[in-house]
């Protein structure tokens, strides 16, 4: 009686490690496909991320809804609950769009971001300094008028550049200013040309 009760417990004890065995097997399975998944989507993001950097492509609508979390590190804006009651909701979305952008790439020498709204594009590339809010905004106008924006600040150097490529709107006329200032007086610019447009 004592050995049928000892290889009974024998038996459970043996039946409780192998199923040990197999759930941490297949946990490890679950874990590791999971693990593969995210780093096949990481290698995938950052593949994006390098092409767009280098060759600075046009995103479509489906695209955009793709790469919604893709670029980040060119903006420092703050919340559109805090911007005044003078920006439109159209504004505030621009700026909403931009504060969802998010990622882990790794910081390179220049950066960009992309954002759609309605039929229009704004394609902004910038390095440090961030740009300031005010800034953005008047280059958000341009694009809610039906403007291709492009913000681009040499690598170590203070030399921006701005180009305002204008659509229908303004007869396909094409903007463009080299600076050698500081942002303040680039955004000064921006604000003179808004200005003289509205």
């Amino acid at each position: 009686m004592h050995q049928q009760s000892r290889f009974e417990h024998l038996y459970l004890l043996a039946i409780s490690i192998i199923t040990i065995i197999f759930t941490a097997i297949f946990t490890a399975y679950l874990v590791n496909s999971q693990w593969s998944r995210n780093l096949e989507q990481y290698k995938n993001k950052l593949s994006f991320e390098k092409e767009a950097s280098m060759y600075g492509f046009e995103l479509s609508k489906e695209l955009f809804s793709k790469a919604a979390t893709v670029y980040q590190h060119a903006a420092h804006y703050r919340g559109a609950e805090l911007l005044p009651n003078s920006v439109t909701p159209e504004m505030k979305s621009l700026i909403n769009k931009l504060q969802s952008i998010d990622t882990q790439y790794p910081k390179t020498d220049s950066h960009q971001i992309f954002l759609l709204h309605n039929d229009f594009q704004i394609k902004l590339m910038a390095s440090k300094p961030y740009i300031p809010d005010t800034l953005f905004l008047e280059l958000a106008k341009f694009s809610l008028a039906g403007a291709k924006v492009i913000f681009k600040m040499e690598p170590n150097k203070n030399q921006y550049d701005l180009y305002i490529e204008y659509g229908k709107y303004f007869d396909n006329s094409i903007r463009v200013f080299r600076n050698s200032y500081n942002l303040e007086e680039l955004e000064a610019s921006v604000l003179m040309l808004n200005n003289k447009q509205n």
